[in-house]
């Protein structure tokens, strides 16, 4: 298995998974995507428990048709003597989606709660609605024309202006 800081998830290959004995696969969450930017078929996930450096923890597991197997930061964060060699030694950034989810569900919240007027029904629609406009009086509104605005006018005065 190859350790992989840019990999958020592990990943392993359609063979390696067979040969674990086809644990049931969930339906993938997201695309998984390679590091050139092409797209890897994922056939989904399975949970399981891994041991790595003495320590037994649980993760998912994803299985793709390539044939590569690689040791994501999604498990490699919750093994304390692993993590703390890579996070030391380099940047590492890790992202994962269900706490975006998470993050994405509190700040929504917080903003429906913050502004409430906001988000009450009806709200964003103004047709039908009857209105009436008092607009005061100009000093070139003598030398409008009925149903000239008063920027036509602005723009008939500075053509006569320039003459």
């Amino acid at each position: 298995m190859r350790v992989d800081t840019g990999a958020d998830v592990t990943i392993i290959s359609n063979l390696m998974w067979r040969k674990l004995g086809q644990p049931k696969l969930e339906k993938a969450r997201f695309k998984l995507t390679a590091a050139n930017k092409g797209n890897l078929n994922c056939h989904g996930y399975f949970k399981c428990k891994f041991e790595i450096c003495g320590e037994v923890n649980e993760g998912e597991c994803y299985v793709t048709d390539d044939d590569i197997t690689l040791l994501g930061t999604s498990w490699m964060c919750k093994v304390d003597k692993l993590w703390k060699r890579f996070s030391e030694d380099s940047m590492v950034a890790t992202v994962n989606v269900g706490d975006l989810e998470n993050a994405k569900r509190l700040l929504v919240k917080e903003l429906v709660k913050k502004y409430s007027i906001v988000f009450e029904p009806g709200l964003g629609n103004a047709r039908n609605l009857k209105h009436t406009w008092n607009l005061k009086k100009t000093r070139n509104q003598s030398s409008e024309k009925p149903g000239q605005s008063p920027i036509t006018s602005c723009r008939n005065w500075n053509k006569k202006s320039k003459d």
